[in-house]
C-alpha cells in the first residue's frame, strides 16, 4: 500500500525476436560435416616398414577413440598407405577455443581442393582406392541401413561439399556449450565437422570482428536464453543470430574497433602455453575467456559489444 502510491503504470511492448531482427549473417553459418563412422575417416600416422613408402604417400590406421559407437569400436581398424594430398586436417569443437584453435585431427577424405571426387577418379588414385575399398566395404556390412552409400554419408545434405572450394578465412564457432567459443581459421586444408559452425569472411577484418562479438561474454548471456538444454549444456546451433549483430562495416568506428581488439585478443591467446592435451578442452576455452576479458581491452570490447547488439 506505501509502494503503490509511487508507482504508474502504462501498456508494454513485447520484443519478438525473429525475421525482423535476425542478424543478416543467419544464411552465411552452415553446420559442417558428418564425418562418421570415426573408423572409416579419422586416421593416425603410423611408422612405414624399413622398405619405405612410394613418393608422395603416408602410412595411416584408423584413429581409435572412446566416442566410437557399436558395431564400429568393436571393429578392427583400418590400414593403408594413402596419398598426402587425401589426408586433411580436420577441426571439430573439441579443438576451438576463443580466438585460438588446437592441433587438427588427420581424416581421409577423397576430395581435391574443388570438389569430393567421383568414384571413377577415386579408382585412379591407388592408395585412395585401396583405403576407399576397405571402408567401404566396412561400411555396407554394418550400417543400419541400406539408405545411405559411404560418399553420400560422408556428404549428408551438402555439409562437405559446401566447404569446398575452401575460402581464405573462416569463422568457426561450437554447435553447443555453456558459452560461445569462436576462432578463426586461415588452413586451406581444413575440413570442419558437425561440432561446429562456420561462415566464410570477405576479409581478416570482417572475421576479426566476428570472433570477437561472438567471443563476447555480452553475446553468451544475451542469447541464452534463446538456447535450448542438450544433455549437460546448451544448443547453440544459430539461436546467436536471432541477435541483431550487424554486417561488419570497415567505415564504422565501432565496427572496426571491435575487429582491432578482437585482433588484439588472437595475439595475446597466440602468447599462452599450450595446455591442449593435458587439460580438459572445456577448461582450456574457461582459462582463455577469463584471461582475455580480465584485461583492460577485453572488457572494452565486451561493453563495445554490448553496446553494438545490447
Amino acid at each position: 500500500s506505501v509502494a503503490s502510491a509511487w508507482l504508474k503504470r502504462f501498456p508494454g511492448k513485447v520484443r519478438h525476436l525473429g525475421e525482423s531482427s535476425k542478424s543478416p549473417y543467419a544464411p552465411s553459418f552452415t553446420q559442417g560435416a558428418t564425418i562418421l563412422p570415426l573408423l572409416a575417416f579419422f586416421v593416425n600416422q603410423k611408422t612405414s616398414s624399413p622398405l619405405g613408402l612410394s613418393q608422395g604417400k603416408v602410412a595411416v590406421q584408423s584413429r581409435r577413440t572412446v566416442l566410437e559407437k557399436k558395431p564400429w569400436k568393436n571393429l578392427p581398424a583400418l590400414e593403408g598407405a594413402v596419398e598426402k594430398r587425401f589426408i586433411r586436417p580436420i577441426f571439430s569443437g573439441e579443438n576451438v577455443f576463443p580466438f585460438s584453435i588446437g592441433k587438427p585431427m588427420l581424416a581421409v577424405i577423397p576430395c581435391d581442393d574443388k570438389a569430393l571426387l567421383a568414384q571413377d577418379d577415386i579408382a585412379l588414385k591407388i592408395g585412395l582406392q585401396q583405403w576407399w575399398a576397405q571402408a567401404t566395404q566396412v561400411w555396407e556390412e554394418n550400417r543400419s541401413t541400406e539408405r545411405l552409400s559411404l560418399m553420400e554419408q560422408l556428404d549428408f545434405q551438402s555439409k562437405l561439399s559446401k566447404q569446398l572450394p575452401i575460402a581464405p578465412f573462416r569463422v568457426v564457432y561450437n554447435k553447443s556449450g555453456m558459452h560461445i567459443c569462436a576462432a578463426k581459421i586461415r588452413n586451406r586444408k581444413a575440413l570442419i565437422t558437425h561440432g561446429l559452425y562456420w561462415a566464410p569472411a570477405t576479409s581478416e577484418e570482417e572475421a576479426d570482428y566476428l570472433c570477437a562479438i561472438l567471443n563476447a561474454p555480452t553475446t553468451t548471456d544475451l542469447t541464452r536464453p534463446l538456447m535450448s538444454y542438450g544433455k549437460d549444456e546448451r544448443d547453440i546451433h544459430k539461436t546467436v543470430w536471432e541477435l541483431p549483430i550487424p554486417v561488419f562495416d570497415h567505415s564504422n568506428q565501432i565496427h572496426s574497433r571491435i575487429s582491432r581488439l578482437g585482433a588484439n585478443a588472437e595475439k595475446l591467446v597466440a602468447t599462452y602455453k599450450s595446455e591442449e592435451g593435458s587439460v580438459h578442452f572445456a577448461a582450456i576455452r574457461r582459462h582463455t575467456r577469463d584471461a582475455v576479458f580480465a584485461a583492460s581491452e577485453g572488457q572494452e570490447l565486451n561493453d563495445l559489444v554490448f553496446k553494438l547488439i545490447g
